[in-house]
């Protein structure tokens, strides 16, 4: 994931302005994945992918984002 919301309204419009953008996120298909982390609560992460495994998302954090946060998770 690249960034991660306490609100899913916010979640929602950053996804959209990555959507709009020609950003690198925007290459891939990009959700919000609900997660709830003990003794924080409830986030909302955006997130992209599928990749086919996670050296391909760790690949894409490092290529794509270049040094801005990104963690590559598997479903």
């Amino acid at each position: 994931h690249s960034q991660s919301f306490r609100n899913q309204s916010n979640a929602q419009a950053a996804l959209l302005t990555e959507r709009a953008s020609a950003s690198a996120l925007s290459q891939y298909n990009l959700y919000v994945l609900p997660v709830y982390l003990p003794q924080k609560g409830l986030y909302y992460r955006l997130s992209a992918g599928p990749f086919p495994n996670r050296l391909s998302a760790t690949d894409a954090c490092t290529l794509v984002l270049r040094g801005k946060y990104c963690n590559a998770f598997s479903l």
